[in-house]
């Protein structure tokens, strides 16, 4: 990945030199601009050496999150019901309680009994106990301080929400 320690034409070469090929860039950092300056030093640097060097961009794809909390965050106890709003109206306007979460994207209409969601890079782990159009009922399996606009995971589920945003494909 090409970041801040190696974010310049001469860094390129040297980790060309001791075996790179391709070069990684996160889209979710950097824009346009920062973007295209470093493909250029990638194809300066395969015409100076004639050697090919590749370019993976790593898209930021789609994303769930976690909405507003009372405080920022609450206490999640293991065992413990947690119910999930998922319309967006709720997402953007409620403040959630103790054992509530809200989310960016309605997973009501993709989760079954028995599935499992993680949260906060699954340092919270939730099963699916009952789901209800909007509303998804799950049991928390451990403990956990969560806060608002964590990241939530749905391992294993075909979920309905586009793989490529807008600014995915921009990029």
């Amino acid at each position: 990945t090409i970041g801040p320690s190696t974010n310049s034409e001469i860094s390129l070469q040297k980790l060309f030199d001791v075996g790179m090929n391709t070069i990684r860039l996160n889209f979710s950092h950097g824009d346009h601009e920062e973007q295209g300056a470093r493909i250029d030093w990638a194809r300066n640097l395969s015409k100076k050496l004639n050697k090919p060097i590749s370019v993976m961009l790593d898209t930021r794809g789609p994303e769930i999150r976690v909405g507003k909390m009372r405080d920022g965050e609450q206490n999640i106890v293991g065992k413990s019901t947690v119910v999930i709003y998922t319309s967006q109206d709720e997402y953007l306007n409620k403040l959630c309680g103790p054992s509530e979460l809200t989310t960016s994207y309605d997973m009501s209409q993709d989760l079954k009994i028995g599935d499992k969601i993680l949260v906060d890079d699954g340092k919270l782990q939730l099963e699916v106990v009952e789901v209800k159009p909007g509303i998804v009922i799950t049991k928390a399996f451990n403990n956990h301080k969560i806060k608002s606009n964590k990241r939530i995971n749905l391992p294993g589920i075909d979920f309905s929400l586009p793989f490529l945003s807008n600014k995915d494909i921009d990029d």
